[in-house]
C-alpha cells in the first residue's frame, strides 16, 4: 500500500517481483510517500455540495464581504492509510479531515489540489507523528483511543486538523520556517484551534463543572515566569522556549488581535494574505502590511510590541478604595481672606458607614507589571449606578482614577471584555472594595459534595 504527495498516475508491474508507482502534483513545494503491506485503506469523497450547507456559505460570504459563489468549494479525495488496530477511529479521522477542508477552505481559500492522503504511522514510529508535506500528512493516535472514557478525547482530531492547516500556512503560503516559524506554527495552531471550536465545542476538559477550552489551555501555560524572548527570532536560537514562543505565544498574540479588531475584520486579514501571498514566499513584514491595509489601522507598534520585542503583558488593578465625600477641611482660600471649614462629623467610621447616604469619592490605581505596552480600557463598577470606563494607553507604569459619585464604587476591572488574551494573569485583572465570598461558598458545596460521594462509595 503506497501513499504520497499527489495523485497517482501509473501503476507498473515491472515483471521483477517489483511495482512501480508514479505520482505527479503541480504547484508544491516538497513531496513525501510511505509503504507499508499492512495498511488498511480508507477511501473517502469530500463532496463540497453535501458537506457545506448554503447557510454556511452564507455566513461566511457575510463574514468575509464576497459573494457566496465566489468562495465555493471544490471536491477532495481523502486516502486515509490507518494502521489495523487504530480501525475504530477511521471515522474519527475522516470527520476531523472534512471539516477542516471545509472551514480552512471557507476562510481562507479553496483547497486547491485534487487529493490529501493522511498516514497513520506504525508502532514504533512515534518520532514521525503529525508532520505535514503539500497533500499529505501523518496523523496521531493510539490504541486506547479506540475504548471508552479515552474515545472522547480529541486528540487525533486535534492532530488532523493542525496538519491539514499546514496545507495552508506551509505548504501554499510557504515561509521560510527556519526563520520565521511564527508564521507557520503560530498561524497553524490559531487556525486549528478555530476549526476544532467550531466543529466539537469549545470546552475541552470537564470537571466538576468546570470547564477548559483550547484557548485557555493556552493561557494556562503563559506565565510571567517563562522566558520571554521575542517571537520572531531564528527556529535554532537555542536561548527560547521554541514551542511555547512559536506555538503558545504566537497564537494567543493572533487572537489578541481578533479581539482587538473584530471577528469580521480580523478574518478578511487572514484571507486577505493567504490569498495574496498563495503560493509565495511571505516574510512577517508582508503580514503586518495586510493587516494594516485590510484592518484600515497602522498596526506597525502592535506588531513591533507583541512579536519583535520580548516581554509579557500583565495590568492588574493594584487598589481600589471608596469612602464618604464629606466635603472641603481644613483652611480654605476664601477670596483675599482665609477661612476655616469644618463638617459636622470627621469620624473615620461615619465615613465607611454602609448605611450613610453619599456622596462617595473613590480611588482605583491600575498597573502595567509587564513590559508589552497596549491599550486598556478599565471599568469602574458602582452599587446603584452605571459602571464607567476609562481607555489608558498603558505606557505608564501605573495611572490613578479618582471620582465623586453618589454610589459607592463596587469593584474595578481591567480589560473587562477580556480583548487582552496575551495577558499572562488574568487573576488581577479585577478587584473588589469588599470581598465576595459567594464563589468560595459555591466551590466549597461543591468540593464536600463530591468529598462524601466518595467517602459513600468506599464505604467509609
Amino acid at each position: 500500500m503506497v501513499g504520497a504527495t499527489g495523485r497517482r498516475v501509473e501503476r507498473r508491474d515491472n515483471g521483477d517481483g517489483t511495482l512501480k508507482h508514479v505520482f505527479e502534483q503541480a504547484e508544491v513545494h516538497d513531496f513525501a510517500w510511505t509503504a507499508s503491506p499492512k495498511f488498511l485503506q480508507v477511501r473517502r469523497t469530500f463532496v463540497a455540495d453535501e458537506e457545506v450547507t448554503p447557510e454556511e456559505y452564507a455566513e461566511a460570504g457575510r463574514l468575509l464581504g464576497r459573494p457566496p459563489e465566489e468562495i465555493r468549494l471544490r471536491d477532495v479525495e481523502i486516502l486515509l492509510l490507518l494502521q489495523p488496530a487504530h480501525l475504530p477511529q477511521q471515522e474519527r479521522h475522516i470527520k476531523a479531515a472534512k471539516t477542516a477542508l471545509k472551514w480552512y477552505g471557507l476562510w481562507y481559500g479553496r483547497y486547491p489540489y485534487d487529493t490529501l492522503t493522511i498516514v497513520d504511522p506504525a508502532p514504533g514510529g512515534g518520532g514521525s507523528l503529525g508532520m505535514e508535506y503539500p497533500t499529505f500528512f501523518t496523523s496521531g493516535t493510539v490504541f486506547l483511543f479506540n475504548h471508552w472514557p479515552l474515545d472522547r478525547i480529541l486528540v487525533p482530531e486535534d492532530v488532523i486538523v493542525h496538519e491539514l492547516g499546514h496545507q495552508y500556512w506551509q505548504g501554499m503560503v510557504a515561509t521560510n520556517e527556519a526563520e520565521e516559524a511564527w508564521l507557520d506554527e503560530g498561524f497553524t495552531t490559531y487556525s486549528s484551534a478555530k476549526v476544532m471550536v467550531k466543529t466539537y465545542g469549545s470546552a475541552r476538559i470537564r470537571v466538576l463543572g468546570l470547564e477548559l477550552g483550547l484557548f485557555e489551555g493556552l493561557r494556562v501555560v503563559n506565565r510571567a515566569d517563562r522566558v520571554f524572548a521575542p517571537i520572531r527570532v531564528p527556529a535554532w536560537d537555542v536561548s527560547r522556549d521554541y514551542r511555547f514562543d512559536i506555538y503558545t505565544r504566537a497564537t494567543l498574540t493572533l487572537q489578541t488581535l481578533e479581539r482587538l479588531l473584530g471577528e469580521e475584520t480580523m478574518a478578511r486579514v487572514m484571507r486577505t494574505y493567504h490569498e495574496r501571498w498563495r503560493f509565495a514566499h511571505p516574510t512577517s513584514e508582508d503580514f503586518y502590511a495586510v493587516a494594516s491595509e485590510v484592518s484600515g489601522q497602522d498596526l506597525s507598534g502592535f506588531f513591533q510590541r507583541t512579536i519583535e520585542q520580548p516581554g509579557y503583558l500583565d495590568y492588574a488593578v493594584a487598589s481600589v478604595t471608596t469612602t464618604r465625600d464629606l466635603g472641603p477641611r481644613g483652611i480654605l482660600e476664601d477670596g483675599a481672606e482665609a477661612t476655616r471649614s469644618f463638617v459636622a462629623s470627621q469620624d473615620p467610621e461615619d465615613e465607611a458607614d454602609e448605611d450613610a447616604e453619599g456622596p462617595w469619592r473613590s480611588i482605583v490605581r491600575v498597573r502595567r507589571l509587564g513590559e508589552v505596552v497596549l491599550p486598556v480600557e478599565v471599568e469602574l463598577q458602582f452599587e446603584g449606578g452605571p459602571p464607567e470606563h476609562r481607555d489608558w494607553d498603558g505606557r505608564d507604569r501605573w495611572v490613578s482614577y479618582e471620582v465623586t459619585r453618589p454610589y459607592r464604587l463596587v469593584a474595578a476591572v481591567v480589560d473587562p471584555e477580556d480583548r487582552l488574551v496575551l495577558d499572562v494573569n488574568r487573576l488581577n485583572n479585577a478587584r473588589r472594595v469588599r470581598p465576595d465570598g459567594q464563589a468560595a461558598a459555591y466551590w466549597g458545596a461543591r468540593v464536600t459534595f463530591w468529598l462524601k460521594s466518595v467517602l459513600a462509595l468506599v464505604g467509609l
